[in-house]
């Protein structure tokens, strides 16, 4: 027998494979315990992050219940942003909250909760909060039933506290007044594509008092309040950020004689004293306690108010069409519109959200207009308008409220009404809000 060499030991040694099952088991024992501990690890992971997640979620809703309380306080009271800068600390089942105005206009709200549950967890929203305005309706009318003719148009929302009879077309919501009714003429379907609701919450006229009040006190702060002038009442015209105002001594209510080219025209304005130019100011609002004739173009947002009467005696719209700016005429008695102005363009727009809280937004009625009789040598005879004296349009895009409807049938042949889109977001400065209606959140964010 052959001697066994050193090489041939070690090349035994090498290919016997005794004790690898061993190896083998301690090595998938290892990587089992491995995935074991990771696997448990996971679970456990996804327990806390499920108890985590739940947690957050019940935080935020306690936080959403602070928002939600306090926008209920706001629909029930206007002014309530005004007097409460916090609400809470209120505890619930599951913790507290406590909200927090930390900016305000008459415009927006802009309300911080904080939701803080038992065990210490908490979280934070944030919401911009809008007031609807009145300019939310093409038209709002107090006294009724509102009688919506065959040959009229409505692009947008309409309410009366009396009712509405409609045999027109109105594209958006009608509303009626608490207990009254909306009417349908014929093809109700065709007339009326939109949705109505009866007994639907009055809206408050006398609620107007606050807000020109608000007007008043925060033009005078801002240095454009006029008191009354001792005259007719006031001139302002606009141009782009900046306002004419002047004092009217007089409207010529002659009609001029034949072959006198230096008669005044029948509406001519007499102003008398210097014009005052004043830049719209950052309320954007203009007060006056007199009667205000308003005309021009203009560049930034701009509310007129008065204790009196608005008059339109000329166009008055956007220096730039479709730009994002609006205007306001609010009066405490009438916003008129005098056709019978030979000045007047034959073709006059209005865009602005005009709004009368005791009377009417409509075309004024001429009274006491005299023509020149040749034989007496005098300003004798009644000068009577008729249809053939009537300007061809009038065309107002914004908003009509009022407490009774006055037609323009009378002064123009055709009447153009359309919604302004502009005045959903971007109300009129200081235009009164609608109390009681449901508040429109702009923004709602968790910080």
């Amino acid at each position: 027998m052959k001697a066994q060499t050193r090489f041939d030991r070690l090349r035994s040694a090498a290919s016997d494979d005794r004790g690898m099952a061993l190896a083998v088991v301690l090595i998938m024992s290892a990587v089992l315990f491995l995935l074991a501990t990771t696997l448990l690890m996971v679970v456990s992971y996804r327990g806390n992050q499920t108890v985590s997640g739940e947690k957050h979620n019940q935080a935020m809703h306690v936080a959403e219940a602070g928002i939600n309380e306090y926008m209920y306080q706001l629909s029930v009271d206007y002014g309530y942003w005004q007097t409460h800068e916090t609400l809470g600390p209120v505890n619930t089942e599951d913790g507290q909250w406590l909200v927090t105005r930390s900016q305000n206009s008459s415009d927006v709200v802009i309300l911080t909760s904080v939701g803080t549950l038992n065990d210490g967890t908490e979280r934070t929203v944030r919401a911009s909060v809008s007031f609807p305005s009145w300019a939310k309706y093409i038209v709002c009318v107090d006294q009724g039933p509102y009688s919506i003719g065959a040959g009229a148009t409505f692009y947008g929302d309409v309410h009366c506290n009396e009712g509405i009879s409609n045999s027109g077309v109105i594209t958006g919501r009608a509303t009626a007044g608490l207990g009254a009714n909306c009417t349908w003429g014929t093809s109700a379907a065709a007339n009326y594509p939109g949705g109505y609701k009866n007994n639907y919450k009055n809206i408050d006229f006398s609620q107007l008092t606050y807000d020109l009040a608000q007007m008043k006190s925060t033009a005078q702060a801002e240095s454009t309040y006029k008191a009354a002038s001792g005259f007719l009442g006031y001139q302002a015209v606009i141009n782009g950020a900046t306002v004419t105002i002047t004092k009217i001594q007089a409207i010529n209510k002659n009609l001029p004689r034949t072959g006198y080219p230096s008669d005044p025209l029948l509406g001519a304005i007499t102003t008398t004293g210097t014009a005052e130019v004043y830049a719209i100011p950052h309320s954007g609002v203009f007060f006056f306690d007199d009667n205000v004739w308003v005309t021009g173009n203009y560049s930034a947002s701009v509310t007129f108010a008065t204790s009196k009467n608005v008059y339109c005696p000329g166009n008055i719209t956007p220096t730039t069409s479709g730009a994002n700016v609006t205007c306001g005429l609010v009066a405490q008695l009438q916003v008129l519109f005098p056709w019978w102005y030979q000045t007047m363009p034959d073709d006059q727009m209005v865009q602005a959200a005009c709004l009368s809280q005791t009377a009417g937004v409509g075309p004024e009625a001429p009274s006491g207009l005299k023509k020149y009789n040749t034989t007496t040598k005098a300003w004798t005879d009644t000068l009577t308008l008729g249809s053939s004296d009537y300007k061809n349009s009038v065309t107002l895009k914004g908003a009509r409220a009022m407490v009774q409807m006055i037609g323009f049938s009378s002064g123009y042949t055709i009447r153009n009404f359309d919604r302004d889109p502009v005045l959903a977001n971007n109300p009129p400065p200081l235009y009164p809000k609608l109390t009681g209606e449901s508040l429109q959140i702009d923004t709602w964010q968790e910080l």
